[in-house]
């Protein structure tokens, strides 16, 4: 557990002003593996590891949620290149700008959930 917890740490640290995308997601990737060793902890642990656990999995649902709308940003854009009819292009235009607030607005949560989660009280039973 530790030594994935200061993997996750570590990866954090390291994150560029402001963090790219892909930082993000290598991130979301490794809170996954600490949540999944944490859960896997929780019966021994107990309430603890669980709550824990839960701060994982909220940071990991933000960063997934800001993942799914850089993709999905990414792909409406180079759809919207491929079409040759003006309103598709613009719909997908639309659509891409959404996806982008909703990557910004994500982007703006995902430090209080990390703030959460390496908080000293809830990785004090490790």
């Amino acid at each position: 557990m530790r030594r994935r917890w200061r993997g996750l740490a570590r990866r954090v640290k390291a994150l560029g002003d402001p963090p790219a995308d892909e930082e993000l997601h290598a991130v979301r990737i490794e809170a996954k593996r600490v949540r999944y060793a944490a859960e896997a902890a929780a019966p021994l642990l107990g309430r603890q590891a669980r709550v824990f656990a839960r701060a994982a999995a909220t940071l990991q649902g933000v960063l997934g949620d800001l993942n799914d709308a850089v993709e999905a940003e990414r792909w409406l854009r180079g759809w919207a290149g491929e079409r040759r009819s003006t309103p598709a292009a613009f719909a997908a235009g639309e659509l891409a700008g959404l996806e982008r607030a909703a990557a910004q607005e994500t982007r703006a949560r995902w430090r209080k959930a990390w703030k959460e989660l390496s908080s000293p009280r809830l990785r004090s039973w490790m």
